[in-house]
Formats: structure tokens, C-alpha cells, sequence
């Protein structure tokens, strides 16, 4: 058998040992830490180890151009009023100008395209998220019934499905009601 020298394998990707795959998929689900404290703290240490993980990892810097991007954005959509949202697509703007790249330009298109939606989004915070949960569940019984014929069993399974979910919710807030009252 030959000798092998341990040091020069190399750890396949996305394994927990890789470094630098654990601390991105750290920072890109962020910190479940709770006190503004531990927050800011827990930030500077993550922007730390972000920075040697880029470092290392990143030699051409897109993947921390395009975190910067992805941050921009979720600093955009977290404003509560118009100046600061205004001020944030600036800001969004200075990171795909500095970025330069295809998806970087295609995302900046997107949001100039779509942002008097986005301006009503940040007044009234209301989105149509349980629409679209509703048809991707509508979408999911329809592809796990592998094509009903019947039209009025295919009604009653969307209908049931729905009216056990809602039943779930509503159990859940009188729990939590009787909880709160007693």
C-alpha cells in the first residue's frame, strides 16, 4: 500500500469539515441569536469570518459582490418608509454598479421595473404570499394526483386540504388566546 501524504487531499465540497462551506451557509441563514446585544456582537464576528471565508475563498470577490447585493436588498425591503427606501435603492444601486455583473444588472432592472409595487409594499406591508401558497398547494395536490379525470374530486381535495389547514390555524390562535386569557 502506499503511503499517502493527508495534507494534500483534498475535502470534498459542502462536507461539515470545509470551512468555508459551514461559515457561508452560517451567514446566509444568519444568527439565531435574540438580544440587540448578542445581535451586534454576533454581526461582528460573522463579518469577520466572512471576510477570511471570502478571502480564501473568493479570489475574484463575486461571491462577496453578490452578498453585498443580496444585503442591499434585504436592507431595502426591511424599510418602513419611503425616504429610507429611497435612500436603500441608492445604496442598492452603488453595490450592483460596484459588482458588475449580469445578475447583479438583471436584479437592478427588476426592482426599477417593479418599484412602484415595491413602494406600496413598504407603506401598507401587505403581500399576496397566501395566494401564492395557496397555488403551489393547489400545484402540488394536482401533480400528487397524477392528473384527476374528475373534475369534482379534484375540487374536493383542493377544498379539504384547505379547510384542514385553516381548521390547524385557527386551533393554534384559540390556543394561544385561551393561553393568553388564563
Amino acid at each position: 500500500m502506499r503511503d499517502v501524504d493527508v495534507s494534500k487531499l483534498e475535502i470534498r465540497v459542502g462536507t461539515f469539515r470545509q470551512d468555508g462551506f459551514v461559515q457561508r451557509d452560517q451567514v446566509a441563514k444568519g444568527s439565531g441569536v435574540h438580544s440587540p446585544t448578542c445581535r451586534i456582537h454576533s454581526w461582528i464576528l460573522d463579518s469577520h469570518r466572512l471576510e477570511q471565508v471570502l478571502r480564501v475563498d473568493d479570489p475574484t470577490d463575486e461571491i462577496g459582490a453578490a452578498w453585498a447585493v443580496k444585503e442591499r436588498l434585504r436592507l431595502l425591503l426591511a424599510c418602513t418608509d419611503l425616504d429610507a427606501a429611497d435612500h436603500a435603492r441608492g445604496m442598492l444601486g452603488l453595490a450592483v454598479l460596484g459588482a458588475d455583473m449580469d445578475e447583479t444588472w438583471r436584479l437592478w432592472e427588476t426592482v426599477s421595473a417593479w418599484w412602484d409595487e415595491i413602494e406600496t409594499f413598504i407603506v401598507i406591508r401587505v403581500t399576496n404570499a397566501r395566494t401564492e401558497a395557496a397555488n403551489t398547494s393547489i400545484k402540488q395536490i394536482k401533480r400528487t394526483g397524477r392528473g384527476y379525470r374528475n373534475p369534482a374530486h379534484y375540487q374536493s381535495r383542493i377544498l379539504l386540504r384547505s379547510a384542514r389547514r385553516t381548521r390547524r390555524r385557527r386551533t393554534l390562535i384559540q390556543q394561544a388566546t385561551t393561553f393568553n386569557c388564563g
